[in-house]
C-alpha cells in the first residue's frame, strides 16, 4: 500500500509540475502575443518608411545614372579633346621646326636690304602679285588690317585690299627694326592659324617665286 501511496504522490507530482510548466508557457505565449500586438503598429510604421525609402531611392537611380553617363562623356569629350590639342602642338612644332630656318634666312636677308630698294617697291603703281602676297603677310604677321576698295576687276563691287596698308608699313623707318625684333616666340593663334592656311600652303609664296 505504502508502495501504491509512493507511486501516485509520484504522478501527482509530476502532473503538478506538468500544469506548472504548462501554465508558464501560456503565460509567455500570452505575454509574447501581447507584445507582438503592441508592435504591429511600429512594424507598419516601418515597413511604410522602408516603402517610402525605396521609392526615393528608385526615384534617384535615374538621376544617378544620367548623372554618371554624363560625367562618363564629358571625361570622354576631355580626352578627345585632349587628343586634339596634343595632334594640333604637335603639326604646329612640326611647322615650326620647318620654319625656324627660313625665318633665320629671312631674318639675315633683312640686312641686306637698303632703304632705296624699300622705297621702290613701297612707290609701285601696280606691284606684282608676289610683291603684293608678301606685303600682305607682313601686314597679317604685324595684324595690320585690310581696306575695302573698289574692285579694279569690277567697280561695281568692293573687295578688302592690303596694299595701300602695306604702303604706310613701308613709310616707317623703322619698318626693317620691327621685323627683325618681332617676336616670333609669341605669334598669336590666330596668326598662325591665318599664315599656315593663306599664305605657307599658296605656291606663289615661294622664295622661288
Amino acid at each position: 500500500l505504502a508502495e501504491k501511496r509512493a507511486e501516485v504522490q509520484g504522478n501527482k507530482n509530476r502532473y503538478l509540475a506538468g500544469l506548472e510548466q504548462l501554465e508558464f508557457a501560456t503565460q509567455n505565449v500570452n505575454g509574447m502575443q501581447v507584445e507582438l500586438e503592441n508592435l504591429k503598429p511600429q512594424l507598419v510604421i516601418s515597413g511604410q518608411e522602408t516603402e517610402k525609402l525605396m521609392a526615393v531611392i528608385q526615384s534617384k537611380l535615374p538621376g544617378v545614372e544620367t548623372k554618371r553617363a554624363e560625367v562618363t562623356k564629358d571625361a570622354e569629350a576631355a580626352e578627345a579633346e585632349a587628343a586634339i590639342c596634343k595632334a594640333s602642338k604637335d603639326e604646329v612644332e612640326a611647322d615650326l621646326a620647318e620654319a625656324i630656318p627660313a625665318l633665320n634666312a629671312a631674318v639675315a636677308a633683312l640686312d641686306q636690304i637698303k632703304p632705296a630698294e624699300i622705297n621702290e617697291v613701297k612707290n609701285l603703281a601696280k606691284p606684282p602679285a608676289t610683291v603684293k602676297l608678301v606685303a600682305e603677310s607682313i601686314c597679317v604677321m604685324l595684324e595690320i588690317k585690310s581696306v575695302r576698295i573698289p574692285d579694279p576687276n569690277d567697280p561695281s563691287r568692293r573687295i578688302m585690299d592690303y596694299w595701300g596698308p602695306s604702303q604706310k608699313m613701308m613709310q616707317d623707318n623703322d619698318f626693317i627694326n620691327k621685323l627683325k625684333g618681332y617676336d616670333k616666340d609669341n605669334i598669336p593663334l590666330k596668326v598662325m592659324k591665318n599664315i599656315r592656311e593663306n599664305y605657307i600652303t599658296n605656291e606663289a609664296f615661294t622664295p622661288a617665286n
